[in-house]
């Protein structure tokens, strides 16, 4: 299978929050980070995520990312594997 990524993401280890627009209340959601690049990451999360676009806070960063939703999936009963773009 090729790699048609632009850039390296490197592996890392972390906790996220994360905030969508199908949550009206805007509370935090936690997940947790697989890897990230300059431009996109994966992230794990307890919930299907269904809308385009999310706000990120990864832990340690000084400002939330908004980040358009690629993809998700499945992995395991109640977890999801989502794939992130940053614009």
């Amino acid at each position: 299978m090729n790699n048609h990524r632009a850039e390296i993401r490197v592996l890392a280890k972390g906790s996220v929050a994360y905030t969508s627009s199908s949550d009206d209340s805007g509370k935090k959601q936690p997940g947790l980070l697989s890897n990230l690049s300059k431009h996109g990451a994966c992230i794990f999360t307890q919930e299907r995520i269904t809308t385009d676009t999310m706000t990120v806070y990864i832990n340690g960063a000084d400002d939330p990312l908004k980040a358009e939703v690629l993809w998700c999936t499945e992995t395991d009963d109640n977890l999801y594997k989502v794939g992130l773009r940053f614009p």
